[in-house]
């Protein structure tokens, strides 16, 4: 090969000092080696042969006379390679097809360990928690009585794009971004805008439930969380929320979410969602999760809530929890006829005119059309003119009360929640006192206090426990 080679350069060299071509050029065409020389000179290698042309026909690859018998060797010593290697390569494969198993097992395991590096590192990069499944209902205690309990979670997807549009100055893995529990360290990410946390508290034995309230409010976005974050459970990752989130064990998850509207099958957006919801009502179970974005709309009201109302009747039996928006006020007032329905609105502020993106459980939900109209600079001459249809339609004002019930709600709400926190900072002095007087009652006992510490003590009554306290 060496010689055939030092040959050819050689040969190429001279028909290019002899202006046959612009470079010196050894090439293969046809599995041997060849010069390229121009067609006008050929005569620079006599008696030689053209093995190829170019596509325009002015250049020619020949094959010298001297270079015949080398090829020839090559060729057949290239065969003989070919050979060879087919050999050796069916004997490695024979050796493999062997250990097949045992290759495609440790594969298996290869992937399980790279899934778990990632998993860890995607939970780290997002401050998330280790979720916990929760119990079936016949091993349910009474400190857990919600079959989901999810504290201040994120949506995955919308947080994950926050976390990217961090600037530079963060590491995606600063320690920044992991308090050790669960909970994200925003001060130093003003850069970027993060969803807002919700709480998804759901009983053992709800089976339905009933999301209301404005549009962009986040109804939509909320029921998503709980679909992805319950995939991400089953695909045993970390979910972007608090403490220790508990979501039961789902065997399908399925939604219907956003206008499935159809040109090619002449399908409408009521047409769509009818289709969809058909396909399924046929494959849920009684361990499945179903998700309906704006149940029964895109038709007449009266007909939409009928069967909006069968529908969720219907998935009430059938499976372990169906999670629905709607803007139809007589799907809320389901909960009052029977117990396995829950109502939850994403709140509104009427101060600001804007969505708080927070859940209200148990609440119901207004649309505030209007409201969300003006805020956006509707003209006002036809927000005010709605606003007579919508008295003339609700008379009484019943709009004006149901708003000032749904504030009095929201207020009474907000002040059990404060006496709540207040109950449980004085549970937790308590705690601390009675932890101390059993640590000295037990370690001292009461005749090594001094007596003249411990007044207003008799035999009857016993040492006086706000003495002890002081004592200590």
């Amino acid at each position: 090969m060496d010689n055939l080679e030092s040959l050819l350069k050689q040969l190429s060299i001279q028909v290019f000092q002899g202006g046959g071509f612009d470079r010196p050029l050894v090439t293969k065409r046809r599995s041997r080696l060849c010069v390229a020389v121009r067609a006008s000179h050929r005569s620079l290698l006599p008696n030689s042969v053209i093995l190829d042309t170019s596509s325009s026909g002015s250049t020619y690859f020949m094959e010298p006379k001297e270079a015949v018998e080398l090829n020839n060797m090559e060729v057949k010593l290239s065969s003989s390679e070919r050979v060879e290697e087919q050999t050796i390569l069916s004997l490695l494969t024979s050796e493999i097809a062997e250990s097949n198993m045992k290759i495609k097992h440790l594969l298996d395991k290869i992937l399980e360990i790279d899934l778990a590096f990632a998993r860890a590192a995607h939970a780290q990069w997002m401050g998330a928690a280790c979720p916990a499944l929760s119990p079936r209902n016949c091993n349910i205690s009474q400190s857990e009585h919600l079959s989901i309990n999810v504290e201040g979670i994120q949506h995955p997807l919308l947080l994950e794009s926050s976390l990217r549009n961090l600037s530079t100055d963060v590491s995606p893995r600063s320690p920044d971004l992991d308090q050790g529990n669960g909970v994200m360290n925003f001060e130093t990410k003003s850069h970027a805008h993060f969803p807002v946390p919700i709480d998804i508290k759901i009983g053992h034995g709800t089976k339905v439930v009933v999301i209301s309230g404005p549009n962009t409010g986040g109804k939509t976005a909320s029921m998503k969380t709980l679909g992805l974050a319950s995939m991400m459970l089953k695909a045993g990752m970390y979910l972007p929320a608090q403490n220790k989130p508990r979501l039961p064990w789902f065997d399908l998850i399925l939604a219907d979410i956003g206008d499935q509207q159809s040109l090619e099958q002449s399908l409408s957006t009521f047409s769509g969602h009818i289709s969809r919801l058909r396909e399924i009502l046929e494959v849920a179970s009684r361990e499945s999760l179903v998700l309906i974005d704006e149940i029964g709309s895109g038709t007449d009201p009266s007909e939409g809530v009928a069967l909006s109302e069968s529908v969720l009747q219907y998935l009430k039996d059938r499976v372990n929890l169906a999670v629905v928006t709607t803007h139809y006020a007589d799907l809320t007032r389901l909960k009052e006829k029977d117990n396995q329905f829950e109502t939850a609105a994403t709140e509104f502020s009427l101060e600001t005119l804007q969505p708080t993106y927070r859940i209200l459980w148990g609440s119901m939900g207004e649309s505030n059309a209007l409201n969300i109209a003006k805020s956006m600079g509707f003209d006002e001459r036809i927000i005010e003119q709605a606003v007579l249809w919508v008295n003339k339609l609700r008379p009484d004002k019943q709009q004006e009360q149901k708003g000032l019930l749904y504030r009095s709600l929201i207020e009474e709400r907000d002040r059990l929640e404060s006496q709540a926190i207040e109950a449980a900072s004085l549970h937790s002095d308590i705690m601390i006192i009675y932890n101390e007087v059993s640590f000295w009652y037990f370690s001292w006992g009461f005749s090594s206090l001094s007596h003249s510490y411990i007044r207003g003590t008799n035999e009857r009554e016993g040492p006086n426990f706000f003495a002890i306290v002081e004592c200590i």
